[in-house]
């Protein structure tokens, strides 16, 4: 059986409709969400047994930093230094008008890597509560500082290994 068509039968006009998909085309795209995703380079502790694979020489120490609600707490650890000789680097940084003392635990982390160079890894062990947020700046504020003479700025390492653990309770 064919199809045949009657004289009189009009062709479907398609221009509308293309008209519609050329205007809402542009719209759509115009209205998409795009997210953008960052990563943040960690690790986090593990367990192993026999002989530690740090390097042996010169001293190091690892800073410790735990996010509080009231602030940052600083301690250091290491397996050559004594603790009376650890406690010297102690703080405690409280907030500043409900903020975190960014440039304050820069400072802190500067001092300990002024005396121990060979030192980067910092434990970042926030609290149950803390916003992702605090911990991206606290990281931030513990990778690198700047150090400016004269009209010369220049970023410098300082903990480029950050650790996220949290306390077992």
């Amino acid at each position: 059986m064919a199809f045949r068509r009657s004289p009189d039968a009009e062709e479907i006009n398609l221009i509308p409709l293309m008209n519609l998909f050329v205007t809402m085309i542009p719209l759509l795209l115009m209205s998409a969400a795009f997210y953008h995703l960052g990563m943040v380079s960690t690790s986090v502790p593990t367990v192993s047994e026999g002989e530690s694979d740090a390097p042996t020489g010169k001293t190091s120490v690892s800073a410790n930093v735990r996010i509080t609600l009231k602030g940052y707490n600083l301690t250091t650890s290491s397996a050559t230094l004594t603790p009376e000789e650890l406690k010297a680097f102690d703080a405690f940084i409280p907030k500043k008008d409900g903020k975190y003392d960014h440039a304050a635990l820069t400072g802190a982390l500067e001092r300990i890597k002024r005396k121990y160079e060979q030192s980067d890894t910092m434990m970042l062990i926030p609290e149950k509560g803390i916003k992702y947020k605090e911990m991206i700046l606290a990281m931030d504020a513990a990778r690198k500082m700047v150090l400016s003479s004269g009209a010369q700025t220049r970023k410098v390492n300082l903990f480029p290994v950050v650790v996220i653990t949290t306390l077992v309770q």
